[in-house]
């Protein structure tokens, strides 16, 4: 059963909207023209990297945003008895601040999505999605921002990823909780309706979840401002599995 949004009254929903928006203007920017480092053929952690900086350092900044910004950061489950690193994980986009009585820490996770039924299994797989429910990304958080980097047209990309994640396969994998209609996807979203196609929530393991112990995810579709180019002596199918595999 859903948690519902009564938790929202106490989270810092209006820094985190920003901090969505500050992500999603800095990637129309730069996907707006075919750039030779930032394109569908660059490795996928290169262009969140610098979807970081142009958000910290430029949009950021127009939007009054004062928190800390990380790409590709590092944090470590530690033993403190024997000292002993159990667990490493690594965010490819985070932003965290905090006041006196509140605290945020919203993690961006990129993924390529394109008209391959793997490349939507590795949006929603171990090492996507599923990072926010069974894994350790998120701990203890209550929002987090699942983002599909759209490689084949935009539209086929969005509505093949909804119908997976509408399967109730899918949808156990994933413990996903429903919404009052017995919907698993939350549309439109309730987080970040201008930015987002909608939310899914998913109920976490104890000491993973939030005091609520679900986790609810605002899905971002991100897509560049013109054709993805078919390489040369290749076909399209070849192109986009080479682009979908990194």
């Amino acid at each position: 059963m859903t948690a519902g949004l009564g938790w929202l009254a106490a989270f810092p929903h209006a820094e985190a909207q920003r901090a969505v928006s500050a992500v999603h203007a800095s990637w129309t920017t730069l996907a707006s023209r075919d750039r030779p480092h930032f394109g569908p053929g660059v490795p996928e952690p290169k262009l969140t990297r610098v979807l970081k900086q142009h958000a910290e350092r430029v949009t950021a900044r127009q939007l009054g945003l004062l928190g800390y910004w990380g790409a590709e950061g590092v944090d470590n489950d530690v033993d403190f008895e024997s000292g002993e690193i159990t667990d490493e994980t690594r965010t490819d986009i985070l932003y965290a601040w905090n006041d006196e009585a509140r605290s945020l820490r919203l993690v961006f996770e990129f993924k390529r999505v394109g008209h391959l039924a793997e490349s939507r299994k590795k949006y929603y797989g171990t090492n996507g999605l599923m990072r926010f429910v069974t894994g350790r990304y998120s701990h203890g958080q209550a929002v987090a921002v699942m983002s599909a980097i759209l490689i084949s047209d935009p539209a086929d990309g969005l509505a093949s990823l909804r119908r997976s994640l509408k399967q109730p396969a899918t949808a156990a994998l994933l413990r996903m909780v429903a919404n009052p209609e017995g919907h698993w996807l939350h549309e439109p979203s309730a987080l970040f309706p201008a930015e987002c196609a909608f939310d899914t929530e998913h109920l976490r393991p104890g000491e993973l979840g939030p005091a609520h112990r679900t986790i609810r995810v605002a899905h971002l579709f991100l897509q560049f401002g013109y054709p993805v180019p078919t390489r040369k002596g290749r076909g399209r199918d070849a192109t986009l599995r080479a682009l979908e595999s990194d």
